[in-house]
């Protein structure tokens, strides 16, 4: 689980991840603001991603389970990119 949820780590060991850039605490919704880049993967009609999210972890939502969420976000820093 903690291999999985360090965002920052994650581009290191996962290769469908290009980059991650953590942008902010501020603008974010209950984590730290990322921009990530991903691969395209092997799918037809799927080019590759371009997303800012946001990442949190919350030990608490369900007994003896951890849980990692994540959401869209907009953020002022990273503007949509016409290249993804």
């Amino acid at each position: 689980f903690e291999l999985a949820s360090n965002v920052e780590n994650r581009s290191k060991w996962d290769e469908r991840w290009v980059k991650c850039e953590k942008l902010d605490d501020a603008e974010a919704q209950g984590g730290a603001a990322h921009h990530i880049e991903m691969k395209k993967p092997p799918i037809p009609f799927v080019s590759a991603r371009d997303i800012v999210a946001t990442f949190w972890k919350d030990d608490s939502a369900f007994e003896g389970k951890k849980c990692q969420y994540s959401t869209s976000i907009e953020h002022s820093g990273c503007p949509p990119n016409k290249n993804f």
